[in-house]
């Protein structure tokens, strides 16, 4: 996803259209009519004056119309106001999961349905596995022929090792008898020889014996695998949440990792943008951003504050935008799969504001009421920018420190053009039907 920069466009003159010439014109035709109106209106009240033996105030060079009292004036002034890159993203779940079946068979149970909040390591659906109810049969019958065969290895040890013991005191008392010349170097030899022999049938009766054993060994982790492989049909939650998707249903012949559930984790959300390489200067790790939308309920429009968790350390090659992952506060109401926008602060710069009342809009353009040196209003054009909080940016037309009328259509209703106008006798300009 792309993001958008709350930049300001360049601050010099635009290009003046001929809609805009046929509009200065027609400003200036007017501002020349409200001036003979009221050079008109001066006249007469000098001669009032005269006939009242008083003097009347000197009316050359008076510009603009006259403020009435009580009218409003506000001050152009400058304003530190922070850049933003808006970027879109996605909300997800911190811990988000699809849950699939691990063995082939047909369901038989689903035990979970769409919104439900379920346990870590709660069962959610049940397969119908009959194959590998019958290999954990075989399995069992496996143990117990091994536990019989270790059985029987053990007896054979036991009675080879007698027989070896045996076989040893023997030859202890022929070797004192053919000490005393009792028994002869032929008796002596087949004692010993026997004492061999049984020596070696013990120790095979201890190699069989171990091999039982591991026989049994063996059968036993077949008989655990296959319980295993048995309880693969049972499908349970592998952490706590809720069910985002249940695309299977009962009757359905779930194969090897065919989706059953969809889970999102109850460990909270986070919020996954791609930023342009040329921005990602202004991020770091740990820093709050603002975020809106997302699903938040009310307070969305307001928005929330999330904190930068993980910046993925290299950029798409075909994009060159990066992934940057947000943590969203708990109990924000957010919605996994809603759209959600991040502001992210770029820089602090020094624009001129004034309040959005103050600015007249017609035909697409803009103008102000500034109050001269004389105290008296003059109309302006002015180029504007953004809008927000009621504050209008003011790009071109007006230099800090200047005044304009906060409220210039209750000017225009106290005594505007078309006032002094009809005040002189004159038409307003399009009154008589000529443009």
């Amino acid at each position: 996803m792309s993001g958008s920069r709350d930049a300001l466009p360049a601050a010099g003159p635009a290009p003046i259209s001929q809609r805009e010439m046929d509009m200065s014109q027609g400003n200036t035709k007017k501002r020349w009519m409200t001036g003979a109106a009221l050079a008109a209106v001066t006249v007469a009240g000098a001669v009032v004056l005269a006939a009242c033996g008083r003097t009347a105030p000197q009316a050359e060079g008076a510009i603009g119309l006259a403020l009435p009292a009580g009218t409003r004036v506000v001050a152009a002034q400058w304003s530190r106001r922070a850049e933003y890159w808006r970027a879109p993203g996605e909300v997800q779940a911190r811990e988000q999961a699809v849950v699939a079946a691990r063995v082939s068979g047909y369901v038989t149970a689903m035990r979970a349905h769409l919104g439900d909040r379920v346990r870590a390591g709660q069962v959610l659906a049940v397969l119908a596995t009959p194959q590998a109810g019958q290999q954990v049969r075989a399995a069992a019958a496996a143990v117990a022929a091994a536990q019989a065969q270790q059985a029987a290895a053990e007896r054979q040890l036991t009675a080879a090792q007698a027989q070896s013991a045996l076989a040893a005191s023997t030859y202890r008392r022929y070797a004192q008898l053919r000490a005393e010349q009792a028994v002869s170097p032929y008796e002596m030899d087949q004692v010993a020889t026997a004492r061999q022999s049984r020596r070696a049938l013990a120790a095979a009766a201890r190699a069989q014996l171990q091999a039982a054993a591991a026989q049994l060994g063996r059968a036993r982790a077949g008989l655990a695998q296959s319980e295993i492989a048995a309880g693969y049909g049972q499908v349970r939650a592998p952490f706590a949440g809720r069910i985002t998707a249940r695309p299977a249903a009962v009757g359905d012949l779930a194969m090897p990792g065919q989706p059953l559930y969809e889970m999102a984790g109850a460990a909270g959300n986070k919020l996954r943008v791609s930023v342009p390489d040329r921005e990602l200067r202004w991020i770091h790790l740990g820093e709050r951003v603002r975020v809106t939308g997302g699903g938040a309920g009310d307070a969305s429009a307001a928005g929330h504050w999330a904190t930068v968790r993980r910046m993925a350390p290299a950029s798409d090659a075909a994009t060159h935008m990066a992934v940057v992952e947000l943590r969203l506060p708990t109990g924000g109401g957010w919605r996994p799969g809603a759209f959600a926008t991040a502001a992210f602060p770029l820089a602090v710069t020094r624009q001129l504001w004034l309040p959005s009342g103050a600015v007249l809009r017609a035909g697409g353009l803009s103008e102000v009421y500034v109050v001269n040196r004389q105290g008296r209003a003059e109309l302006r054009w002015v180029r504007t920018g953004r809008e927000t909080g009621g504050q209008v940016e003011i790009l071109a037309g007006l230099k800090v420190g200047e005044k304009v009328v906060a409220a210039p259509r209750e000017l225009a209703a106290s005594g505007g053009t078309e006032a002094a106008l009809a005040a002189a006798g004159a038409a307003p300009e399009g009154a008589n039907g000529h443009e």
